[in-house]
Order: structure tokens, then sequence, then C-alpha cells
């Protein structure tokens, strides 16, 4: 298996949600992993590193296991059990990008995507990939992610105000 150091993420969405309990936020990401890395932020080479040397003639499957950037806020590591058995992750994976550098045949796919939180808090993501191609064809594709977390993260206290009209006039009783 090979290890990722991030994906790159687009987007990170939190709301507020009523459980079920003890789960109180529902979080989406989109994510991507680039065919090559930028700057060794994908493993040396992205994507496409981890065919490197492969037989072009048959069809290579990886595995890869990378971060999200999001992480649960406050995360409490003696709590990780709880998060673990309690937090609920949906998540899909699909080929973009995807290039030949002739005509030749290929084949892409994405066999399996799984994720789950790990001891720091994040979600981590594990994708199983197969490519394949057809004598000397060079193949590009990008692997795309969205995911929906539901979990815990704690929320701030709010102070409850009381307040009471009277005319025009609103007054607020702390």
């Amino acid at each position: 298996m090979s290890k990722a150091d991030i994906a790159y993420e687009r987007s990170i969405i939190k709301m507020p949600v009523d459980g079920p309990a003890p789960n109180n936020t529902l979080v989406f990401i989109r994510a991507w992993l680039p065919m090559t890395g930028s700057d060794n932020v994908i493993a040396p080479g992205g994507i496409g590193s981890l065919f490197a040397g492969e037989d072009d003639t048959d069809i290579a499957r990886k595995r890869l296991t990378f971060p999200s950037l999001y992480a649960i806020d406050q995360f409490a590591h003696a709590n990780y059990e709880s998060y673990k058995a309690n937090t609920q992750i949906s998540i899909a994976a699909y080929l973009a990008a995807v290039d030949l550098d002739d005509d030749d045949t290929f084949t892409a796919a994405v066999d399996e995507v799984t994720a789950e939180i790990d001891r720091d808090g994040k979600v981590q993501i594990t994708v199983s990939v197969a490519e394949g191609e057809g004598g000397e064809t060079e193949l590009t594709m990008a692997i795309f992610f969205s995911a929906y977390i539901l979990t815990f993260e704690p929320r701030p206290e709010v102070p409850h105000t009381r307040r009471t009209l009277t005319g025009d006039m609103a007054r607020i009783i702390g």
C-alpha cells in the first residue's frame, strides 16, 4: 500500500444537525488527488508514480491511503473509540481528467474507496485504483472524492437571553 501526504481539499462545509446522538455536525468535503504531485504534496509524483515501471499491457492495481485536511474540532484523543464507533462516513470517488497521449486503449478505474477517523481526528481515506495501458500509451488521471461525515463537535455555550417587548422598544433582560 502506498501513502500520499495529503489530498487537495476543494471545499469543506460544516453545519449543525440534531443527531442521531451523540452526533451534532454534518460535514461535506470535496477533495482530489492529481496525477502528478506539486512540491511533494502528493507522495513522489502523484498517482502516476504508483504505476511507474508497471507492465503497460496488464492491469495494475494499487491501494493509496491519505488524510483529508478536515479534522474534527477539539478532537479529544481520550474519546477516540467513541468517535470511531459513532462517526458515520459516506464517501464516493470518481476518475476525472483522464487523458491519453495517443489513440491506444486503456483501463482506468476506482475499485473501492473507504474512509475512517484516524487517531488525530482526521478523515483517513483509502482508495484502490486500477490502470492498464496498451503499448507506449501514457495515461493521465486525477481521483476526485466527496464525503458526508456525521460526527460530534463541541459547540460553544450561548448565553440565554430573555426579551420582553414594551411598546415600540425591546428590552433584553440578562
